[in-house]
């Protein structure tokens, strides 16, 4: 009886932790509603733009892609064609994946909150850092996403992996701080003791001032302008 006491305190306690974890990354993603950057991965450059709630604008040496909260646009200068793509029915979730497989590559966590699925997220204190861990098993493998916070400013601290005993760490090893919040400006992708990439971050503006109109693409003179569908790949 009494185990099941403090089994029940201790679930309840945890739940209370995550709620105020999903309180403390709610109220640091209304406080990062407006950022640009610019960017090097292993020297491959590239700049963001954002403005809440995700109209988002990622430029690349060779064109442009972008999201102005209602449709996607890409660029292509090397081919010289744009492209309007229109999410039609897509519903919210769909729409967040959609935006996530378009830029979550190139934003780094930090800038955006960890995606957390409704249930299997389990939160422990460690320290001064809150530790966000989902086990799952893909196919015949074991899996376990570990998300390392500083708490309670919910500032992004490492990702670790482990994928069937393989495992893997993004790392923040120097950040930007203003109004009690940090975020990344140099990170490094590990698959064990091998160094991957890293990801520089320069001219970091938390609070840029980008007009809406810079997120809709307008195709330059001369090139080939066509319309699609868009539709996620999973």
């Amino acid at each position: 009886m009494r185990r099941a006491a403090l089994l029940l305190l201790a679930c309840c306690a945890q739940r209370s932790l995550l709620n105020d974890v999903k309180a403390v990354l709610a109220e640091r993603e209304r406080a990062l509603s407006a950022y640009s950057f610019k960017a090097q991965t292993n020297g491959a450059a590239y700049a963001v733009a954002f403005r809440g709630p995700r109209s988002t604008l990622l430029e690349l040496p060779q064109g442009a892609f972008s999201f102005d909260g209602a449709r996607f646009y890409e660029r292509d200068d090397a081919a010289r064609t744009m492209t309007t793509y229109e999410p039609e029915g897509l519903n919210a979730e769909k729409l967040a994946l959609a935006w996530n497989q378009s830029f979550g590559a190139k934003i780094p966590e930090g800038f955006r909150a960890p995606l957390l699925p409704p249930r299997g997220v389990e939160a422990r204190l460690a320290g001064d850092t809150v530790e966000l861990t989902l086990r799952t098993r893909d196919e015949d493998n074991d899996v376990t996403v570990t998300s390392v916070l500083r708490w309670p400013s919910g500032d992004f601290l490492e990702r670790r992996t482990d994928y069937g005993g393989a495992r893997g760490l993004v790392r923040v090893d120097d950040e930007h701080c203003e109004a009690r919040l940090c975020v990344p400006t140099r990170l490094t992708k590990w698959a064990g003791d091998a160094k991957l990439e890293e990801t520089a971050l320069t001219d970091v503006q938390l609070r840029a001032e980008v007009p809406r109109d810079a997120f809709a693409l307008v195709a330059p003179q001369g090139f080939a302008v066509t319309r699609s569908t868009l539709v996620p790949t999973r």
